[in-house]
């Protein structure tokens, strides 16, 4: 009987009616710093005489403004809206360590004719096309290229390269000048 009395208790508790709308919760949902974030929960969730004391427990004496996020800033009351500037700054903040997204820059596929086709020591053939560029397979196998023959240079999307002559065939390769 006990047991379902303290039950009761806490969802008396928990489902009590609060005093927030749906665009507050959303207001602390588009926040990316986790310190703003708790703070604006805390600012909506707890109430206020449990608000002021902890941020009177917790808040040092700071010698200088604090950083925002590095949870010693005070806690935010339902008053204080904030601000969309202020929001986009900190998503910015390392912004510019972050990997640039890959971009579809050059050429993926070139187009030549063969001036001269050799072979290495080990069995790589060496093409040197028309516009000057110098290419070598990247392990030795028999492929059917001759000195004026068509081909076309494509990049692989996880890198690399691949050389396709008239008739289909391709070989790995990759460039020495």
């Amino acid at each position: 009987m006990l047991r379902i009395k303290s039950l009761l208790a806490i969802l008396a508790v928990t489902i009590a009616p609060t005093a927030f709308s749906e665009a507050d919760v959303s207001r602390c949902i588009m926040l990316t710093n986790a310190g703003l974030r708790l703070d604006c929960y805390d600012a909506l969730f707890l109430p206020e005489n449990v608000r002021e004391e902890s941020v009177e427990q917790e808040k040092p004496a700071p010698k200088e403004k604090p950083l925002p996020g590095s949870g010693n800033e005070t806690a935010r009351t339902s008053k204080e809206p904030i601000q969309r500037q202020e929001i986009e700054e900190y998503q910015e903040f390392g912004k510019e360590q972050l990997k640039p997204e890959r971009t579809n820059k050059g050429t993926e596929r070139i187009a030549a004719q063969l001036v001269k086709v050799t072979r290495r020591a080990r069995g790589e053939y060496v093409f040197e096309l028309d516009n000057g560029q110098v290419w070598v397979q990247t392990s030795p196998k028999w492929f059917k290229a001759e000195p004026g023959d068509p081909v076309t240079i494509s990049k692989f999307r996880m890198g690399g390269y691949s050389l396709r002559n008239k008739g289909g065939a391709s070989t790995r390769v990759r460039r020495l000048n």
